[in-house]
């Protein structure tokens, strides 16, 4: 809806939410290689998959202890699912890395 010259009710594609990150990451490995518009879209629907199969599992987690605010736990316990061996110590070390960055913060 437009009302003048302001834009009003629009948040745009959340498909598309993940793109510039990705782009950013890419940009920080310093690769010789481009990612074109189509392999980022892949990746990017890779990211938003991944996201909501984690989320689902989490809430599944909450819900079975009776919670209805996800906590730490129900991530962990998501990823454990999800993730397999190196990757889910690397996530579990970014995950701890995030969270004394935040705490000291705040």
């Amino acid at each position: 809806m437009v009302k003048g010259n302001m834009k009003i009710g629009k948040k745009g594609n959340p498909a598309d939410k993940y793109g510039i990150y990705l782009w950013k990451i890419h940009k920080n490995l310093g690769t010789e290689y481009s990612l074109s518009r189509e392999s980022l879209a892949v990746t990017n629907g890779i990211v938003v998959d991944f996201l909501e199969r984690m989320i689902d599992r989490a809430s599944k987690e909450a819900q079975l202890d009776g919670k209805s605010t996800l906590s730490s736990k129900h991530g962990q316990a998501s990823l454990e699912g999800l993730l397999t061996g190196q990757l889910r110590e690397y996530g579990y070390q970014q995950a701890r890395k995030a969270v004394i960055k935040y705490t000291a913060a705040a």
